[in-house]
Formats: structure tokens, C-alpha cells, sequence
């Protein structure tokens, strides 16, 4: 995993560029996979694919000739997406121009808001260390930021291991943000690794890998609505390599398979995986999948936001090996929790004649009452699990098993 990084992490990677294309083909043939484009101005739901964006020159220097930042040295240096100028100017016309936190004093944080807002697309800055930016003095500073904007194509790869059902997990990450290593590029190479394992391994569900630049790529997926209504649902990784404790956070609905799994994997771990709500540790992607007019329950997988998130301290060094082995690790457990599962789907509809076809009801439960053998059924709609059914029920496991079984011999129901 870590050979990926490091040869593609001190790339430029923002949506549309030729370092996020490069990284996306070299992954694109460690799983044999097409590269997939769409043409910048497209629309996608409500987002449009932006133009490709190239860099020439980015550098801030005093007239006495002393470099203070320098695209060269590192891409976050100028704002990712960012406009051309050139000119002389005071420092009081230069800070309108600068970004820099007091939580990086001696990292370049990351300004990412001309690559999703368009109207900022002819704004142009640098990043600094906040220790930098204090330090200013107030001399004639020269701007030389060259750039170009042009018409491209946004790259990325969705790619399917079939398995016995069209049943469909999807597993996502992001390819952008420039120079950096756990917010981005640690995740690809995770994915990487779990793809070559569930390719190795029997399977009963279909397995969906999505690996593109955060947003944009899972609007273009959702506008052409490949096989969507095959998506169970799925997991967005993020932060996998760094040095803080995993984490996820629950679907917007909260009940969904895919939180009963993770839910399941988490409390019986090795090691502690804390659990938080909605977007509770970040958020991503899932914001379209688990959006308006789709909610496809997709659950951020990921770690506690380390504090070099979004800087220039987030490179190689913040990235370990071992906690890449563990995620990996983590994910290769959620899916073989998945395997074992049986998501029970009625083929009637309406409620069973139970009576007609000599089934007994289930017996009250602690949570539903008298009301268990309704409940169980409206949850078998082959997005829910047997053992699901059991943990929300208050009944025992083997309860509804025996259930399920009775009416999968009467025909009713499919697993």
C-alpha cells in the first residue's frame, strides 16, 4: 500500500488535472479496470463537472527577491483551483489574498473553495503556516500565480466484482486533494487491497468500487443511475492511515443494514471503534448517496480527524503502515459479517395469511409486543437481516430464523 502513496501523494490532485488522472490509471490497471470520463461543463444532479486546471508558476516573493511561498515546494502553496495575477502590491492588499489557521502554525493548510464554487474560480491566493504569515513584513511584495483553466474531462473508476446476486456493496474513496496522504490517497490504496481479496474469494454478493474526486464523482454515478437500485448500500473510507483511533458514523437513517453491521463488527473488534451519528466524524460523499431522491445508507469509515487534517503536515510521515493494515483489516471483517448474512425478501404483497398456510406468529417481544410478527415482516424486503430483525425485535435470534425458514418452505419469501 504504502508504494501507492508515496509515489502519487506529492502530486497536484484537485477534480480535474493531470496528477488525479495519473493516479486514477495507474489504479485503474492494478484492478483492470476502465477509466470512466465525463466532459467538464456536464451537468450532474445539480453539481457541473469543472474545467481541467493547470499550474505554470506559483510564487510569492518580496522585490528584495526572497521566496516566501512557492507552488514548487508544495501545491497547497496557492489556492487549489485558484485564478491567474500578476503584479506588485503592499501587505495590506496582500492579506486579502492569504489563508492561514491558528491551528497550523507550521503547515499550509488547505483552501479548497474555488474547486467547488465556481464563482470563485478567478480569485487567486496563497497558503502559509500561520507562523509565516506573521511574520510579514511590511515591504513590496511580486504575485506571479499562472494558471490555466480549460475544457477536460473528470476521470474515475466504477467497477463491479460480480457475485452470485446482483446484490450490490458499494466501497468508495476520493482521488483529490493536492499533496496530501490520509484525507485521499491512503484510502485508494486500502480499497486496492480489499478489491484484490473479495476478487480472491468466494462470494455471494456483488462488490461496487468507486474511486474518483470527492462530490463530482458521485454525482456522475448517481445522474447515470447504473444499476442503482442494485446498491444495498455501502461505505465511504477516509483518514485510514492515520495515527487515531477508528471510527464511523451511522447512516442518516440509523437503522440501516449497513449501520446493524458495522454496529456488529465494531462491538466485537479487537480494538475499541468508536461510533458517532450522521456525519458525526466527517463527512463526504455519502451526503449524495444517502442524499435527496436516493438514500442509498452509505457510512463514512474512517478515523478521529488527526490534527494535521487539511494541511501540509498530512504526507507520508502522518501515514502508518500498521493502521493501514488495520483498516484493511476492519473492512475485510465487515465483509465477511456481510457473507454470512441472509436479507429475507417477501415476493407478496400485503401480510401473509399466516393462518392459511399453518405458520405460527412470532411471539411478542420486548420492543415490538403483540405487534413482532407485522414489524418482522415489513423488514423483509431483502435490506434487512435476519439477525437485524432479531437485534431491533428484542426476539430471539433463533426465533426468527425459524420463522424466516417457514416462510421461505410456504414460497412467500426469497433469501
Amino acid at each position: 500500500m504504502m508504494d501507492l502513496i508515496q509515489r502519487f501523494a506529492p502530486l497536484d490532485r484537485v477534480p480535474v488535472c493531470m496528477g488525479t488522472r495519473l493516479l486514477t490509471n495507474h489504479v485503474a490497471d492494478l484492478m483492470q479496470a476502465d477509466v470512466r470520463e465525463v466532459a467538464s461543463g456536464t451537468r450532474c444532479l445539480d453539481w457541473t463537472i469543472p474545467n481541467e486546471w493547470s499550474v505554470n508558476r506559483g510564487v510569492l516573493s518580496t522585490v528584495a527577491g526572497d521566496v516566501i511561498a512557492d507552488y514548487e515546494d508544495h501545491p497547497l502553496s496557492i489556492w487549489s483551483c485558484c485564478g491567474s495575477f500578476s503584479g506588485e502590491m503592499d501587505l495590506k492588499q496582500l492579506r486579502e489574498h492569504l489563508y492561514f489557521l491558528p491551528s497550523s502554525p507550521s503547515a499550509i493548510p488547505f483552501h479548497y473553495r474555488c474547486c467547488y464554487d465556481q464563482h470563485c474560480l478567478d480569485d487567486w491566493g496563497f497558503s502559509l503556516p500561520e507562523k509565516v504569515a506573521k511574520e510579514l513584513k511590511d515591504v513590496r511584495y511580486i504575485v506571479d500565480i499562472d494558471t490555466e483553466h480549460k475544457s477536460g474531462s473528470m476521470c474515475y473508476i466504477d467497477h463491479e466484482i460480480p457475485g452470485e446476486k446482483p446484490d450490490t456493496i458499494l466501497f468508495s474513496a476520493h482521488t483529490c486533494h493536492p499533496g496530501q496522504v490520509n484525507d485521499g490517497i491512503a484510502n485508494v490504496a486500502v480499497l486496492v487491497e480489499l478489491f484484490k481479496w473479495i476478487r480472491s474469494e468466494p462470494r455471494k454478493f456483488t462488490y461496487r468500487f468507486i474511486i474518483g474526486p470527492e462530490y463530482y464523482t458521485a454525482a456522475a454515478v448517481l445522474e447515470h443511475r447504473r444499476s442503482i437500485d442494485k446498491v444495498l448500500g455501502g461505505f465511504y473510507l477516509d483518514l485510514a492511515g492515520a495515527n487515531t483511533g477508528l471510527a464511523w458514523s451511522r447512516t442518516s437513517s440509523g437503522n440501516s443494514w449497513i449501520d446493524h453491521l458495522l454496529q456488529s463488527v465494531a462491538s466485537d473488534y479487537s480494538i475499541e471503534v468508536r461510533e458517532s451519528g450522521y456525519r458525526g466524524v466527517i463527512g463526504n460523499d455519502e451526503m449524495f448517496y444517502d442524499g435527496p431522491g436516493f438514500n442509498i445508507p452509505v457510512a463514512p469509515v474512517c478515523r478521529e480527524v488527526p490534527p494535521e487534517y487539511h494541511t501540509s503536515d498530512d504526507n507520508i510521515q502522518s501515514c502508518s503502515d500498521s493502521k493501514l493494515t488495520e483498516m484493511l483489516d476492519f473492512l475485510m471483517n465487515t465483509i465477511m459479517t456481510a457473507e454470512s448474512e441472509t436479507l429475507p425478501r417477501l415476493n407478496v404483497q400485503g401480510p401473509v395469511c399466516l393462518s392459511r398456510r399453518r405458520i405460527s406468529i412470532l411471539p411478542s417481544s420486548p420492543v415490538w409486543g403483540r405487534q413482532s410478527t407485522q414489524l418482522a415482516m415489513k423488514m423483509m424486503d431483502g435490506r434487512h437481516s435476519i439477525s437485524q430483525i432479531a437485534h431491533e425485535s428484542g426476539l430471539p435470534l433463533k426465533a426468527v430464523t425459524l420463522f424466516v425458514e417457514e416462510l421461505v418452505s410456504s414460497g412467500v419469501l426469497d433469501c
